[in-house]
C-alpha cells in the first residue's frame, strides 16, 4: 500500500531497519504483544481474592498504610487470616516450582500487626443509605459481610445469639494459634465503623426470621456449624467430650480435668488443636485416631506437623468401636481400616480390616468428628439440602432479599472461606439494592492465572522462603503465641521475593530490548506502554524479557 500525501508515520528517533513500504511489518506479523495485568496464582487462590502481588509491592516501597488498605478491602481481619488462613495462595504460588513459596500469611500477620499497633481506623462511607441491613451471626462470614455492606454506606445491625463476636474465632481457636487481644483489637476496630452488635440475641424460630424481613431491606444468615457430629459407636458415653465444647472451655479458662493419656477421635483442625491443648493442660500421652491416612486429614499439613513435633501421636487408619471400663481402667476398643472405593465426596471410603483389632488405655476421649448446622430455625424460610442452606453463586438463596453464607452454606470449614462468602454475599445485596460497584474487586484481569512457565526466572535469585517457629518444647510449655512476628526488614526482604506474577512494575525490560524500538513508554496507557503496531514484528522478544508474564502474545486474524 503505497503512502497518500500528508499521512504521518510515528517514527523512533534512532530506527535499525529504516523505514519503507515494503517494511510494513503487518504483511508477515501473526501475534502482537500485549501489555496486561493478569491473575496471579496466589490471587486466584485466595478465597477472599485478595490484591496479594499488589499489597506485597507496596509493602516492600515502605507503603504500610497503602499495603493495609489494600488488604482491608477484601479482609478486614489480616491480623487474624494472617495467623489462621489455610493460605491456599502458598500452595498456589509460582516460586514453588523455582525455591520456596513467598510467606504471604506471614506478610500479612505483619501488616496487621502493624495497623492494630497504630490504632488505623478501617475504611467507611460518611453517608449512610435509607436501606438497612440485618445480619445473623457474628463469625467470620457474617463479620465480612457487615464490614463490606457497612463500607458502602449501608447501615448494619448483627444479631449474634452468644455474647461475644468472633464466633469459630472466638469460642474454637486456641490462643497459641490466636491471641485473644489481636482478636479482641480486630472485633473493636470492625464494630467502630458503625455497626451495630446486638449480643446475646438468638433468633430461635422461622417466626423470627420472618420478623426480619418487615423490618430490614436485605438479611445476611451466617449462624455457622455449630451442632457436633458424634459416633454411633461412644452414644451414651457420659467420658467422652465434645471437641468443640473442649476448646471453648480451654479459651475461657476453664478446661476440664484430662488425665494423662488423652485420645482425640476425628483429623480436622478440630482434632489437631484438641490434641495440642490436651499437650498443654498437661497431658503426656496423646494420640489422634483417624479412620483415613494422613493425606486424607482436612486439617492444615502445617498443623499436622508441628503437633507431631510436639509430641502428639497419629494413630491411622484406624476407627474406634467401643470405649470400655475395666475397674478402674477405660479401655478404648479400635480397629484397623483400609481405604476402600470413593464416597460422596471423592474421597476413598474406609473399611473395617477383618479381624483386626487392638485397644488403647485412656484417661479422656475426645470426640471432634466435624459439625454441621442446626437448621431448625430457617425451616420454611430457606430451601435446604442435607444440614446445609442452598445458595447460588453469589450467595442467595432464591427468596428475595436473604443472602446466606460461611458454614452454613459450605463444608469447606475455613475461616478464609468464609469471609469470601461473606464478601460475595455483601457484594450480592449491594446490587439487589441498586448499588452496584464492588469493593475491593479488581478490574481488567485476564482469564487465565500467570504459570511458572511464564515467570522468568533469570531476573530472580534463588531464596529460602522465611521460617520463624519456636521450638516444639517450648511451645507446648503454656498458650502463649506459637509463631513470632516478623520485623519491617525481614518484611521487605520476603516482600522482595515476590515474582509479582501478571503485574507490571514497569523495569522497561519490553523497551529496551525490543530490536525494533516498537515498544515505548506512554504514560496515558493501562500498564504504561504501547506498541507501535507499524513497526512490531511480533518476533515475542518483549514478552520473553518480561519477568513477570505480564505481556501476552495475541494471534493477529488477518
Amino acid at each position: 500500500m503505497a503512502k497518500t500525501m500528508g499521512e504521518v508515520h510515528e517514527v523512533p528517533t534512532t530506527w535499525t531497519t529504516g523505514w519503507t513500504d515494503i517494511f510494513n511489518t503487518g504483511t508477515w506479523r501473526s501475534v502482537m504483544p500485549v501489555h496486561q495485568r493478569r491473575y496471579a496464582p496466589c490471587h486466584a487462590a485466595c478465597p477472599v481474592s485478595g490484591e496479594i502481588p499488589t499489597w506485597i509491592q507496596q509493602l516492600k516501597k515502605g507503603d504500610y498504610q497503602e499495603a493495609w488498605l489494600t488488604l482491608v478491602a477484601n479482609n478486614p481481619f489480616p491480623a487474624v487470616t494472617g495467623r489462621v488462613c489455610h493460605h491456599p495462595c502458598e500452595l498456589k504460588c509460582n516460586r514453588n516450582e523455582y525455591d520456596e513459596k513467598v510467606s504471604v500469611k506471614t506478610l500479612e500477620r505483619c501488616l496487621g500487626d502493624m495497623a492494630l499497633e497504630k490504632n488505623w481506623k478501617l475504611p467507611t462511607s460518611d453517608q449512610l443509605k435509607d436501606e438497612k441491613i440485618a445480619v445473623v451471626g457474628a463469625g467470620p462470614a457474617g463479620l465480612s459481610a457487615a464490614y463490606q455492606l457497612r463500607a458502602r454506606g449501608f447501615g448494619v445491625t448483627i444479631y449474634e445469639a452468644r455474647q461475644q463476636p468472633g464466633g469459630l474465632l472466638y469460642y474454637g481457636i486456641p490462643a497459641y494459634r490466636l491471641p485473644r487481644n489481636i482478636l479482641k483489637g480486630e472485633m473493636e476496630r470492625l464494630l467502630q465503623t458503625g455497626i451495630e452488635l446486638l449480643a446475646g440475641t438468638p433468633l430461635k424460630s422461622p417466626a423470627d426470621f420472618k420478623q426480619l424481613e418487615e423490618k430490614y431491606a436485605a438479611v445476611f444468615i451466617a449462624t455457622g456449624a455449630q451442632r457436633s457430629l458424634g459416633l454411633p459407636e461412644l452414644e451414651g458415653a457420659a467420658e467422652v467430650l465434645d471437641g468443640l465444647y473442649f476448646l471453648e472451655r480451654v479459651n475461657e479458662g476453664a478446661p476440664p480435668e484430662l488425665g494423662s493419656k488423652v485420645v482425640v477421635i476425628g483429623g480436622g483442625n478440630t482434632a489437631v488443636d484438641a490434641a495440642r491443648c490436651a499437650l498443654r493442660l498437661g497431658s503426656r500421652d496423646v494420640a489422634i485416631l483417624y479412620r483415613r491416612g494422613r493425606e486424607q486429614m482436612p486439617a492444615q499439613a502445617e498443623e499436622i506437623a508441628e503437633a507431631e513435633e510436639e509430641g502428639v501421636k497419629l494413630e491411622l487408619l484406624a476407627a474406634p468401636i467401643a470405649l470400655k471400663k475395666e475397674g478402674q481402667k477405660k479401655i478404648l476398643l479400635c480397629r484397623r481400616m483400609r481405604l476402600g472405593a470413593p464416597d460422596a465426596s471423592g474421597r476413598q471410603r474406609p473399611e473395617p480390616v477383618a479381624g483386626q483389632t487392638f485397644a488403647m488405655e485412656i484417661d479422656t476421649l475426645i470426640c471432634a468428628t466435624g459439625a454441621e448446622a442446626d437448621l431448625t430455625p430457617l425451616q420454611g424460610v430457606l430451601p435446604a439440602a442435607g444440614s446445609l442452606v442452598q445458595v447460588d453463586g453469589e450467595q442467595g438463596t432464591g427468596r428475595k432479599g436473604f443472602f446466606a453464607g460461611g458454614d452454613l452454606t459450605s463444608r469447606e470449614r475455613y475461616v478464609a472461606s468464609a469471609i469470601g462468602t461473606g464478601r460475595r454475599g455483601a457484594a450480592a445485596i449491594a446490587r439487589f439494592l441498586g448499588v452496584p460497584e464492588e469493593i475491593g474487586k479488581a478490574d481488567g484481569l485476564d482469564e487465565d492465572p500467570v504459570v511458572f512457565a511464564d515467570i522468568n526466572t533469570y531476573y530472580f535469585s534463588s531464596l529460602p522462603t522465611l521460617k520463624k517457629s519456636k521450638a516444639a518444647a517450648a511451645r507446648v510449655a503454656d498458650f502463649r503465641e506459637i509463631e513470632p512476628g516478623i520485623g519491617l526488614d525481614e518484611a521487605a526482604a520476603e516482600a522482595e521475593r515476590c515474582f509479582s506474577c501478571g503485574n507490571c512494575l514497569h523495569c522497561d525490560n519490553c523497551f529496551y530490548f525490543c530490536p525494533d524500538m516498537a515498544v515505548q513508554r506512554d504514560e496515558t496507557a493501562a500498564e504504561g506502554y504501547r506498541v507501535l503496531d507499524q513497526y512490531c514484528k511480533g518476533c515475542g522478544l518483549c514478552a520473553a524479557e518480561c519477568p513477570r508474564g505480564a505481556i501476552v502474545l495475541k494471534e493477529e486474524i488477518k
